[in-house]
């Protein structure tokens, strides 16, 4: 008797993560990247906020605050990858790292206005993919 197994490999598929960013004086800030099937970039994103909370990057700032109520924004450019590692530095501030399970670092916004430059300081986050669920590792959880 003559058994043949037919493994079939799973075909690779485009992910998406989908998380909230913690930033200080903030509510329901939100952000979602599509990965491209190959992982090596990021082909749209979507962040979307309930109230962003930005203060003055320099102290010589004619203004003290700034808050965005209400406000979404796609960016369809697309972001490189890296070795893993996902990074910025225009109005969004990246220093993140991509693996099968979530998308984790630090995130940041530096937003250029006339009267300077306003910034929401990095935080640490991680943004768990939900393409494909997974256990997220517990060295990953905490910065």
């Amino acid at each position: 008797m003559v058994i043949t197994l037919v493994l079939i490999a799973a075909q690779a598929q485009a992910q998406e993560y989908l998380g909230t960013i913690p930033f200080k004086n903030s509510e329901d800030v939100k952000i979602h990247f599509y990965v491209s099937e190959d992982a090596q970039k990021v082909e749209k994103l979507l962040f979307s906020v309930k109230k962003l909370y930005l203060e003055p990057e320099s102290k010589k700032s004619e203004v003290e605050s700034v808050t965005i109520d209400n406000a979404s924004l796609g960016n369809e450019s697309g972001y490189n990858i890296v070795d893993g590692k996902l990074t910025a530095d225009s109005f969004f501030i990246f220093n993140l790292t991509v693996v099968d399970s979530c998308i984790y670092g630090t995130i940041g916004i530096k937003y250029d206005m006339d009267k300077g430059i306003m910034a929401a300081d990095p935080v640490y986050v991680v943004i768990p993919n939900i393409t494909t669920p997974q256990e997220i590792p517990e060295n990953i959880l905490k910065p």
